[in-house]
């Protein structure tokens, strides 16, 4: 038979480990359950985070819709106070020659508080009515349009006119023309074939804003590419037809044409 006093020290060893094993296993549970209180705590959090982020995005797609719907507006403005403007590109001035006397003996020119110093810097200072750049442009134009076009204007159908800064592929100034009626206008757009064979290397062209620019640039750029049928402006519009027996569209935004093409 075994030593009973031994026997007594295994069952107390046996005792002890049970009893060290279940304090282990009674702070791993108190251990998790603290864990568990702290992910629930985060998990309460990251829900209120994202409440917070699904808030914030719709307010920030509100705001951006609203962005978008003020430039629209804004572009619609201004196409509409361009709408009786075109740009001749080609069309030489005959400016009048002036003796180097004659312009030593003209007093300095006095600067004008509303002129922008922009368009001053950048040659693209308005000709207002009255000045004698005005009447130069206004006078040419009118014998070119009658003569080379076919179309009856007089001085009087335009009421503003001024050169542009010449551009690196222009050989001569362009011309900015406002008429006064918006059906001399069309009168004149709708002409414009007849330059193939009277002046061929002068285009006339809708003035567009910035932003109708880009949208006819892009708009071409998918007819080469058979998005659209044909493409054209009228009145600072930019208009695409998809099909030759589709409607014509017209196109406010850059986002209304395909991504791609």
């Amino acid at each position: 038979m075994g030593d009973p006093t031994e026997s007594n020290v295994n069952l107390l060893d046996i005792k002890h480990s049970l009893d060290t094993l279940c304090n282990a296993v009674e702070l791993l549970t108190k251990s998790n359950e603290d864990k568990e209180v702290k992910i629930d705590n985060l998990i309460q959090k990251v829900n209120s985070l994202e409440k917070i982020i699904v808030a914030k995005d719709k307010k920030i797609s509100e705001l951006e819709h609203r962005v978008s719907e003020l430039e629209s507006f804004t572009n619609e403005m201004k196409r509409y106070t361009l709408k009786n403007n075109v740009i001749i590109k080609g069309l030489s001035l005959k400016k009048p020659v002036r003796s180097f006397a004659a312009v030593a003996m003209e007093p300095a020119p006095e600067s004008n508080p509303s002129e922008n110093p922009e368009e001053v810097k950048a040659g693209t200072r308005s000709s207002t009515p009255g000045s004698d750049m005005f009447r130069l442009v206004r006078k040419q134009v009118v014998e070119f349009v009658n003569s080379s076009m076919s179309v009856d204007i007089v001085e009087e159908d335009i009421c503003a006119a001024h050169e542009l800064k010449k551009g690196p592929m222009d050989s001569v100034p362009p011309l900015v023309v406002r008429f006064a009626y918006t059906s001399t206008k069309q009168d004149v757009m709708a002409s414009r074939k007849n330059l193939r064979r009277t002046a061929k290397d002068i285009y006339i062209n809708d003035q567009l804003t910035m932003t109708n620019g880009k949208i006819f640039s892009r708009a071409r750029f998918l007819k080469r590419n058979g998005v659209f049928h044909a493409v054209w402006t009228t009145l600072g519009k930019v208009i695409v037809k998809r099909t030759e027996s589709s409607s014509p569209i017209w196109i406010k935004t850059l986002a209304e044409l395909p991504a791609q093409g």
